[in-house]
């Protein structure tokens, strides 16, 4: 079969095993031969869409890991929800090098399935993985995953509660900035300062989709005396902005 494109269907296979093998201490021969031929398929989706179920199928396999890696950098280019069943299983793993890669691929992806499947292994994975779907989630500002995000935010480890915090401060949706509101009005003073700078980013966000009603609510009650001097600074800036 023939994909129109400067490549065979016979090519292509052969192309993305060669690749399979590859590390960081060889040479980067077959990694420019498949970046050719990604690059010679533009414009022809059904050639794009056979180079990504056969690289997604090398996300499964015994590559190596910097064969993963490199296959998740192409995913973001021309990643779909045809390959979200292997990007899960790589946030899913127990590699947290090849779950970061994963959420790097999903950076690119926002479609309701790609969501789905960031919220889905938020409660299935733990450290490294569980910070970098959060930061992911925050960036996509998917007010959906809020209800999920909040417990995490008074989590014992503080890796994951700062990154939990800053994830609702982004998203800046009515329940995370009620959770982050909740919090700030805390007795823990790492947990108010993490929480008044989510707060400050609620505000930008709220600012930006035009419901300065809101941000400004925010911001005024971030330049009380009892805030450290910094909030109280960036809420008097972004109040006179």
């Amino acid at each position: 079969m023939q994909l129109q494109s400067n490549f065979s269907a016979d090519e292509i296979v052969a192309a993305i095993q060669a690749v399979s093998n590859y590390d960081f201490d060889r040479p980067r021969t077959n990694l420019v031969d498949l970046e050719r031929l990604i690059n010679s398929t533009h414009g022809n989706r059904a050639a794009r869409l056979q180079i990504e179920k056969l690289m997604a199928s090398l996300l499964t396999s015994k590559a190596t890991v910097a064969a993963k890696q490199f296959i998740c950098k192409k995913l973001w280019i021309i990643g779909t929800d045809l390959s979200l069943p292997a990007l899960a299983s790589l946030l899913e793993g127990t590699d947290p090098v090849l779950s970061e890669a994963a959420c790097y691929a999903l950076r690119s992806q926002d479609s309701e399935a790609a969501l789905a499947v960031l919220r889905k292994s938020l409660t299935r994975c733990r450290g490294v993985a569980r910070v970098a779907i959060l930061n992911l989630l925050g960036d996509k500002k998917d007010a959906t995953s809020a209800s999920q995000i909040i417990p995490l935010a008074s989590d014992p480890d503080p890796v994951l509660s700062d990154a939990a915090i800053c994830a609702l401060g982004k998203i800046a949706s009515g329940e995370s900035v009620a959770a982050l509101d909740r919090m700030h009005r805390g007795s823990d003073p790492i947990r108010r300062l993490n929480c008044a700078h989510a707060l400050l980013q609620a505000g930008q966000q709220l600012a930006k989709r035009g419901n300065s009603v809101a941000a400004r609510a925010i911001w005024g009650q971030l330049i009380k005396d009892t805030e450290p001097a910094q909030i109280r600074r960036g809420a008097s800036l972004a109040l006179k902005g």
